[in-house]
């Protein structure tokens, strides 16, 4: 029997014997949805503890491998993960309950926050604002966490590894991190680099790809040349100037990446291993296809009944969300322009109601401003918040489903070549490459803070030393208190500190 289809069949034998943990794994992404606050990259640390960590529904290498893919898929990425962890266990089933458990807490609370927000004044939305700074050093705390975890599971493989992990967060840190520093006073707006995920993930990408995992003095020499030349070009300061030599550097980089792969499955198939899986992936997407699209007709059909308006909405929904690469702050960007921009909601309604909500509630940012860009919409119909909770349901439901198809895809795609040297490597250093950038989403996430601070009147240093205090006060309770109890002594400990600065400003 080939290696592939043992694999295959002790998959199919893990997926029975843990059938009956379904209800357990559906539970689980449902209380994340509720307590996973941050979105994005910053749910990936929670899902970890929850699901990996404390209820052992999963191991750390088909978590990693999920977490992989929804990566390098646009959309909503907790959505996209929860969708590879109910499908590699329980099929089609598994990937529709678990990706609408995880995204169904935090797009209901927006849709009930906004429906009571409706008459409210700006105290309410001020102390929304407040709450919201002690939800983000609480965000922070699990962000550098798992940076820290992570150093500590790589002391437990080959020597040297550590320093080497290190050096691969530091790198993906301190090419992503420029524009959060650039508010510092004495950095006057300016950075170097500043790269997107989705840049730096690919720039990962080459590498690996290039060199193969292995350390060839001329392969890491050259690898590294054109790293640097890249960031020096795509990044904010254009050190090197002109489109020209980016395209270039990028066409270079594709063909080293190439070169190297190739070379890699010609090693393996001297070692007779087996490369190509998957046989099946096509059959199995159809009826995944089938069953999002399905989900979407059924569940959209009040909503359009109701307005005529709904069918652009859901259009431009689905767009947005297979187009959004890089976290919810690069999602609102896309928003702006399809539904701002275009008339669908007001200014104050995006901004003065829905993004504060948003960013103060748990789940993926992308379903919950999708989900309250649709009951603005159904709301203003007539003023009935029934209709706005239609047309929201609708928009849910696309957010997820546009998610959950597009990383059916790539899910398919990866399970194809995984098998590859060179792609088992990417998912060994995948781990360090997330903690760099989490690093980064720490930053922002401060940052965000401080311009919450500052725009109510709050100086930004005695928020910024509370931020660090709850931070820290997390990290020395972290063995000795669950995650529910620190969210809500973070939570509270933010929101009184806030109303004392404000009161005394």
């Amino acid at each position: 029997m080939s290696t592939i289809q043992t694999k295959a069949k002790t998959g199919k034998t893990a997926a029975k014997r843990n059938r009956k943990h379904f209800p357990a794994l559906i539970s689980s992404l449902f209380k994340i949805g509720f307590l996973g606050f941050g979105g994005g990259c910053a749910l990936i640390p929670v899902m970890e503890k929850e699901i990996v960590e404390n209820a052992k529904l999963v191991t750390q290498k088909e978590y990693d491998k999920d977490t992989l893919v929804a990566c390098i898929t646009p959309g909503a990425l907790p959505i996209e993960i929860a969708t590879g962890l109910g499908l590699s266990a329980y099929g089609i089933t598994g990937m529709l309950s678990a990706a609408l458990a995880l995204a169904l807490p935090g797009s209901l609370l927006t849709v009930l926050i906004l429906a009571l927000l409706s008459g409210a004044d700006g105290l309410v939305l001020t102390e929304i604002q407040c709450f919201s700074i002690g939800v983000g050093a609480f965000i922070s705390y699990l962000l550098l966490l798992y940076a820290i975890n992570t150093l500590r599971e790589s002391r437990n493989a080959a020597s040297g590894n550590t320093r080497k992990t290190f050096l691969v967060m530091f790198a993906v840190f301190f090419l992503g991190c420029g524009k959060t520093f650039s508010n510092l006073p004495f950095m006057n707006g300016k950075y170097l680099f500043g790269l997107s995920t989705i840049q730096i993930l690919g720039l990962a990408f080459f590498v690996i790809l290039f060199t193969g995992g292995k350390n060839t003095p001329w392969k890491t020499a050259v690898s590294a040349v054109l790293v640097v030349l890249y960031a020096l070009s795509a990044g904010h300061a254009h050190l090197i100037p002109g489109a020209v030599p980016r395209r270039v550097l990028v066409a270079a980089m594709y063909f080293c990446a190439a070169a190297g792969m190739i070379l890699s499955i010609r090693d393996d198939l001297r070692a007779h291993r087996a490369l190509l899986s998957g046989r099946n992936n096509l059959l199995h997407f159809l009826k995944e296809i089938i069953a999002w699209l399905l989900l979407l007709a059924v569940c959209a059909l009040p909503a359009l009944l109701l307005t005529e308006k709904t069918p652009l909405y859901l259009i431009r929904g689905f767009f947005s969300s297979i187009i959004s690469f890089g976290g919810g702050d690069a999602y609102l960007s896309v928003a702006d322009g399809l539904f701002v921009n275009s008339g669908m909601v007001t200014y104050r309604e995006f901004y003065s109601l829905l993004v504060p909500v948003a960013n103060v509630l748990p789940g993926s940012i992308l379903s919950k401003i999708l989900t309250g860009v649709g009951y603005y919409i159904g709301y203003n119909l007539n003023g009935s918040p029934v209709q706005g909770i239609a047309v929201a349901f609708a928009g849910f439901i696309c957010s997820v489903v546009a998610s959950g198809l597009v990383f059916c895809l790539v899910y398919h795609a990866y399970n194809s070549v995984e098998h590859i040297t060179v792609f088992q490597k990417i998912g060994h250093w995948i781990r360090p490459i997330i903690a760099g950038l989490l690093l980064s989403v720490m930053c922002s996430m401060i940052q965000t803070s401080l311009n919450t601070a500052a725009s109510i009147g709050i100086a930004v240093l005695p928020v910024f030393l509370v931020t660090c205090g709850i931070i820290v006060l997390n990290l020395s309770l972290m063995k000795k208190k669950s995650n529910p109890f620190m969210i809500a002594a973070s939570s509270l400990i933010g929101l009184a500190a806030s109303n004392l600065l404000l009161f005394f400003a």
